[in-house]
């Protein structure tokens, strides 16, 4: 008999999200020999690959039925033998889906103890965003104080966390929102300057804000058209860092002004590094844990109930919301 009786949203088959997303009873069988970690979760986070992977548009196709759903705050119920964890662990975990229910199984590499000082919610959404950050300013992009660094998307989740972490180099920010209340939120995270990319062509702006010199460092979430503007709005041996594709388009890089203007591009894919470099993800983990610490906060701009799953992807996908959205799973 399954050990674990629980409920959540689960997809039989990919399409538009009200028809995919379907609540269920189901059950968990005891994971601890496969070295599973099985948590009672009580908040999750969104993320725009879920709404991706629910539509089956995600790179990734999980096989089906599958809870999507990939980061989250819960309480440790059970752990395999000699596991750094035990039952009534705080922790936070990162998976490739399976978040959105009452309860969690995921592979014990990817279960950290939470953050000391962050709130449930807060815990919830400080993964994902935040590694990927860390490790795309820093590691990817080797952003050093007093550079100038851009942050295309800057009011998402992803993109605030840039900033605050940006912020606390000491390096100059410049952010590209496409809203009043986007470019609002921008300058609340910290950054210096923020620039509509909506009205195109931005790199002027961009190129007029440094004094003809350009960027040392942009990272770049939204991919498409904004690609090529962020290789033209580059200084001379700038890095670009690629770390995903919001606006849907897979641009093609004009490998003549990478050249010319002798610019670094890189690629992250901070999923790959817990499977490939989980060294590096544990360092990641523990700077940012002192970094919360020592007062970051991520942003949290609204908790759902987890049977409002819908209508907060509905919201991320209208592209109005600011910070991160959560849910609270726990009943």
């Amino acid at each position: 008999m399954p050990d674990w009786p629980t409920e959540g949203w689960r997809v039989h088959q990919t399409g538009e999200i009200a028809d995919a997303l379907i609540w269920e009873n189901f059950a968990l069988a005891d994971g601890r020999a496969e070295g599973l970690v099985t948590l009672q979760m009580h908040y999750c986070a969104l993320n725009w690959a879920d709404s991706l992977m629910v539509q089956g548009l995600y790179q990734d196709h999980p096989a089906l039925p599958f809870v999507p759903g990939r980061e989250g705050y819960g309480i440790v119920l059970t752990a395999p033998h000699g596991s750094a964890f035990h039952e009534g662990s705080r922790v936070v975990a990162f998976h490739d889906c399976g978040a959105f229910a009452r309860h969690w199984q995921v592979p014990e590499h990817r279960v950290w103890l939470a953050p000391a000082g962050l709130t449930p919610e807060e815990a919830a959404g400080s993964i994902i965003s935040y590694s990927s950050a860390w490790c795309g300013l820093f590691l990817r992009g080797g952003l050093q104080p007093a550079e100038t660094v851009v942050i295309t998307s800057g009011a998402g989740g992803f993109g605030q966390a840039a900033i605050q972490l940006a912020r606390r180099c000491g390096t100059r920010i410049i952010a590209l929102a496409s809203s009043d209340e986007k470019r609002t939120a921008c300058h609340n995270a910290g950054a210096d300057l923020v620039l509509d990319y909506a009205s195109g062509r931005f790199h002027e702006q961009l190129l007029e804000a440094t004094a003809g010199r350009g960027a040392d460092l942009i990272i770049d979430s939204v991919g498409g058209d904004i690609l090529d503007e962020c290789i033209r709005g580059l200084a001379f041996g700038g890095r670009l860092v690629v770390t995903g594709f919001s606006s849907g388009q897979i641009p093609a890089l004009k490998a003549n002004r990478i050249m010319l203007r002798h610019i670094t591009v890189a690629g992250l894919n901070w999923p790959a590094l817990v499977e490939h470099q989980p060294q590096v993800v544990q360092q990641c983990w523990q700077t940012l844990s002192a970094a919360f610490a020592d007062g970051l906060r991520p942003e949290i701009n609204r908790a759902y109930s987890l049977a409002q799953l819908p209508e907060a992807m509905a919201s991320l996908q209208s592209r109005q919301s600011t910070g991160k959205l959560v849910l609270k799973t726990a009943e």
